[in-house]
């Protein structure tokens, strides 16, 4: 069995982290769940509990090992809120010297990202931010492309899409003038 999720937790990463790492809450995480006993940092052993659907039965009982992959400490973030950046920037450039990079929360949610740089750093910084901002917008546009049944388009039916949008447009800017 192979079972593979994603979802988005607005809460600080370190937060979320602990939470994975507490055998209770894991185990009220994964359905069927009723036991979770940690093996090492990355591994645990379940108990868990499927009912088959169309049988009468009470469930089958299994106790898969569960593996954490693709860890990396170094991802996790340091948050501020915004009050305490008005309040207290000494505290707040303290934290930026030693994590590098901080979350600023607005009424609990991410609100910006302030990162460490240097004069001489600044416009590959910028560059790089940039770009990983259009690689998202692309990586964004893209799903909802997929979603729209728009991503299996031909490249002919592309070209049509444009021409049509394009003889719109010239015959809307004719009739204004």
């Amino acid at each position: 069995m192979d079972m593979t999720s994603e979802q988005r937790v607005l809460a600080p990463q370190t937060v979320v982290w602990q939470a994975l790492n507490d055998p209770e809450v894991l185990a009220a995480c994964i359905p069927g769940c009723e036991a979770v006993a940690k093996v090492s940092d990355t591994e645990f052993n379940l108990v868990m509990t499927a009912k088959l659907e169309h049988y009468d039965w009470p469930g089958l009982r299994f106790c898969p090992t569960i593996c954490l992959h693709f860890i990396r400490p170094e991802i996790v973030m340091d948050f501020v809120t915004l009050r305490e950046f008005r309040t207290q920037p000494g505290k707040v450039w303290k934290k930026l010297a030693k994590a590098r990079e901080l979350v600023v929360t607005r009424n609990g949610k991410p609100f910006a990202l302030l990162t460490e740089t240097s004069p001489t750093k600044l416009e590959d910084d910028l560059r790089a931010l940039r770009r990983a901002k259009a690689e998202t917008a692309v990586a964004s546009l893209r799903r909802a492309a997929g979603e729209r049944g728009l991503a299996a388009m031909t490249p002919k039916a592309i070209n049509a899409e444009i021409h049509a949008a394009r003889r719109e447009a010239k015959g809307r800017h004719a009739a204004g003038h």
